[in-house]
């Protein structure tokens, strides 16, 4: 099963709003940004060095199940990931650095520079990313965006813009500062074809005095691509450096 990534790849349900600048618009988004890490446990969310994840994934195509699993996720940060699919690992899905492999009962074989890639990408925009390592990252615009409402709630917008002039527009609960949703448009490296992704958080939980989203979900456009429910978190946990490589055959 070609599962995304799960935490470097989540999901948000409107466009990216409130593009103009807005007076003091650059000091605010700012504040409202540093305010969701002090939500997700400031310093304890910024020092996470890896994590374990178990939980369901769910893979949809055209809006019907094409796909799902139960997970266990192993996570070293910045760029080591192991996930491993089904009860008996029937499927296991590697990423160490620019090198990744998905792993069954015929063996190992490599993944492609060109999903890697995408990966990769799609993990630099993630929400949680953002917010752990970007903030202060040379080249980046950060612009307050305006309000709006999400499942009858209201929510801060902020724009944050790369050096690449990638932007995400996260969304931020008005009342807990909780990242909620994150709207990043993008061009199909294939075709050339706007994409509206969106990456959703839900259902948060203390662990470890981290806020840790249990529900994630991706949507391109208005589609459901990605679901995911999280039932148990462990944050900083040893992880060999065996997990990141496949076994010899």
């Amino acid at each position: 099963m070609r599962t995304a990534i799960l935490l470097a790849a989540l999901a948000v349900t409107l466009p990216a709003i409130g593009s103009s600048r807005q007076e003091g618009g650059a000091e605010k988004g700012r504040t409202l940004l540093q305010q969701a890490v002090a939500a997700l446990g400031g310093d304890a969310f910024n020092k996470v060095k890896s994590q374990k994840l178990a939980g369901r994934v769910y893979a949809f195509r055209h809006d019907n199940l094409s796909g799902l699993a139960v997970v266990t996720e192993y996570i070293r940060y910045p760029d080591q990931q192991r996930d491993e699919y089904g009860k008996k690992k029937e499927e296991i899905e590697i990423v160490n650095g620019d090198k990744g492999w998905r792993i069954d009962w015929r063996g190992a074989k490599p993944i492609s520079a060109e999903e890697l890639r995408a990966q990769k990408e799609r993990r630099a925009m993630g929400t949680l990313h953002i917010l752990r390592y970007r903030l202060n990252e040379p080249g980046a615009d950060i612009q307050y965006a305006g309000r709006d409402f999400l499942d009858n709630r209201e929510v801060e917008l902020v724009n944050f813009t790369d050096q690449d002039n990638r932007t995400a527009t996260i969304a931020l609960d008005r009342i807990t500062h909780l990242p909620v949703r994150r709207v990043w448009v993008h061009r199909d490296p294939k075709t050339n074809q706007r994409v509206e992704e969106t990456e959703i958080l839900s259902n948060y939980s203390n662990v470890q005095g981290i806020a840790a989203p249990r529900h994630l979900m991706r949507k391109q456009g208005d589609r459901k691509v990605f679901e995911a429910f999280i039932q148990t978190i462990q944050y900083n946990i040893e992880i060999p450096d065996s997990m990141f490589v496949p076994k010899a055959q």
